[in-house]
C-alpha cells in the first residue's frame, strides 16, 4: 500500500510525503503508513472519526482539519490519499 500525505495552508501545499507499506493486511498497512507520515511531518495523531473512514472507503482520500487534533497545528488541513 502507498499513502501520500499533504499539509495545506491557505489552499497551498506546504509539505507532502509519500510512504509505503509491505504489510499484507490493509488495516495494518494503513496504520504503518500513517505512523510514518506523522513522524515525517512531526504532527500528532488526529482524532479519527467515522467521517474519515467513510471518505477513505468511498474516495480513497480524507481530510483532517485543525479541530481534529488535540494540540494546536500550523496548517489548515492534513490530507491523505491511498494508492492501492
Amino acid at each position: 500500500m502507498r499513502v501520500i500525505g499533504y499539509l495545506k495552508k491557505n489552499h497551498k501545499i506546504i509539505n507532502s510525503c509519500d510512504v509505503n507499506s509491505e504489510e499484507q493486511d490493509v488495516n495494518q498497512a494503513l496504520i504503518e503508513c500513517m505512523e510514518k507520515i506523522y513522524r515525517i511531518f512531526d504532527i500528532a495523531e488526529p482524532v479519527w472519526l467515522s467521517k474519515h473512514s467513510a471518505d477513505l472507503s468511498k474516495f480513497y482520500k480524507t481530510q483532517f482539519h485543525p479541530d481534529d487534533f488535540m494540540e494546536d497545528v500550523n496548517f489548515d488541513s492534513f490530507e491523505i490519499e491511498l494508492i492501492l
